[in-house]
């Protein structure tokens, strides 16, 4: 009998499901005909604290990125749930979030850091308001150069554009890019993201709600973390010795 790594992290919290822009090259212009959109619920997001803190208990939490399909600003309270979520979060664990920039400005950066955010990501989906973002970010920060996944300042990101991936299968109007195959972290640490609605997903590119594999109502630490339909089409792989979903209804949710 195959044994499945059982949920023991929060990878994503998807504070807002919504975005400003409807970029090509992103499900989340898509996402509303599949799954409710909107933003996270008050109720939503504490219980969502709840597992958080369970799993810093356990040692199992890693790194938290307060975003998930949306534009995380967005979200009027985001300055409050970043302070609350640095609360659980001890400071040794990266807390991060992304931003396409366009709501960007000088005092929520200075908020949002003093709120206990580590690094910032600037994901490049407008120009004009990434120059803007940047410069603010600069001004802030004193830090001239971005910096990618690590536990800095801010960062920057033109992947949707130099190097793109077809969202797992969601997406058909990306060109072909060679990525280097590697093993799904998500499957492997048993990470999960939790949606603005408080469904819980296997993956970060499940913007369609298709691997959902229960709610932060549920008892999470009991879940098996398995492989789901969209899996057959990500260029990542599933880790040695997980079988593939099938692809029945029970493969989709």
């Amino acid at each position: 009998m195959t044994a499945y790594r059982k949920v023991q992290a929060i990878k994503n919290l998807e504070v807002a499901s919504v975005c400003n822009l409807a970029c090509p090259y992103c499900p989340a212009r898509l996402q509303g005909e599949h799954r409710d959109t909107g933003l996270m619920s008050e109720k939503t997001f504490e219980q969502s604290l709840h597992w958080l803190a369970r799993f810093v208990k356990a040692g199992t939490q890693q790194e938290l990125n307060l975003f998930g399909v949306g534009e995380p600003l967005l979200h009027p309270k985001i300055v409050e749930m970043a302070a609350r979520t640095r609360l659980v979060m001890p400071r040794y664990l990266t807390l991060r979030m992304n931003t396409n920039g366009l709501l960007v400005t000088e005092e929520i950066v200075r908020d949002l850091y003093a709120a206990g955010i580590d690094t910032i990501d600037i994901t490049d989906h407008e120009s004009e308001a990434t120059m803007k973002a940047i410069r603010i970010f600069r001004k802030v920060t004193g830090q001239y150069e971005p910096r990618r996944h690590q536990p800095t300042r801010w960062g920057y990101s033109r992947d949707g554009i130099i190097n793109p991936n077809n969202w797992g299968g969601l997406i058909d109007w990306v060109p072909e890019v060679d990525h280097p195959r590697y093993v799904c972290p998500w499957i492997a640490n048993g990470q999960v993201m939790v949606m603005s609605t408080g469904d819980v997903t296997r993956c970060c590119q499940d913007a369609f709600g298709r691997g959902i594999l229960g709610t932060v109502h549920d008892d999470l630490e009991q879940l098996d973390h398995t492989p789901y339909i969209q899996c057959l089409t990500c260029h990542e792989e599933i880790p040695p010795g997980i079988p593939k979903p099938n692809t029945g209804k029970a493969a989709i949710r």
